[in-house]
């Protein structure tokens, strides 16, 4: 099984880190989660402002899910941060619950009226396979502090989408960035990673299927020439040679 207990020790023992003089308090980050939440809009369920200047409803940021078929996961950073906070926070915690449900509800219907699809969270809305793995994250956070299987069910029905992509591109077992089929990236490719191993951590009788999916997908992921000679990750492949294409 994929454990969070043994990471920060293993981070610290691999590398040379500094301690701010000054480190962040409980109180900090509940401060920057107040800040955040003043761009929290309830009648869409995103972190965009009903008020911004020059009007109109463009999320805070913006980067690949503004594309045509991207499903707002910018906001995703939202909801899970405020996930991970609730975690530690009794306080946040019991004004989290709320968040979560009217995200969940609300954010659908907006979708519905932006990209005149299903749900924002399905994979008639998400065009944007890394998109998808983001919400599921997200919503496995949010089923961590609640319990709430609505919650863990939605993060189990993205999955079953971006697996099915799995081994349909050019290049071994990778799934493709996007439902056109037009690139063959690193960050989707982790995030199905990601989200198969999280649920593996909480799949119950099928931890095994999610256990054995993540396995699968990184062993393409290893092998599919993304991790360089340096050891970093590039962005992604070229679709007709399958090599890395350098960026």
């Amino acid at each position: 099984m994929f454990s969070r207990s043994s990471l920060p020790a293993a981070l610290l023992a691999s590398s040379s880190i500094v301690v701010p003089a000054q480190a962040v308090t409980l109180a900090d980050a509940e401060g920057s989660y107040q800040a955040l939440q003043r761009f929290y809009n309830e009648s869409i369920g995103l972190w965009i402002p009903s008020d911004r200047p020059g009007g109109g409803t463009r999320p805070i940021v913006r980067a690949r899910s503004g594309e045509k078929g991207g499903c707002f996961a910018d906001d995703v950073p939202g909801l899970t941060v405020i996930a991970d906070l609730a975690a530690i926070d009794g306080g946040v915690k019991a004004q989290s619950e709320s968040v979560f449900g009217n995200t969940f509800r609300e954010a659908q219907l907006y979708n519905l009226q932006m990209q005149k699809a299903l749900t924002v969270f399905s994979a008639n809305t998400c065009r944007i396979d890394d998109d998808e793995g983001w919400w599921a994250l997200a919503w496995i956070a949010a089923y961590d502090v609640t319990g709430n299987w609505q919650y863990l069910a939605t993060a189990e029905s993205i999955f079953e989408d971006m697996k099915a992509a799995a081994g349909t591109t050019p290049c071994g077992g990778l799934i493709w960035w996007d439902k056109s089929h037009t690139y063959v990236n690193a960050i989707a490719n982790e995030l199905f990673l990601d989200v198969a191993a999280h649920l593996a951590n909480r799949g119950g009788n099928r931890a095994t299927y999610y256990l054995s999916w993540a396995q699968k997908q990184w062993a393409a992921f290893k092998a599919s020439g993304m991790i360089n000679d340096q050891n970093t990750i590039n962005d992604g492949l070229n679709i007709t040679t399958c090599k890395n294409n350098g960026q």
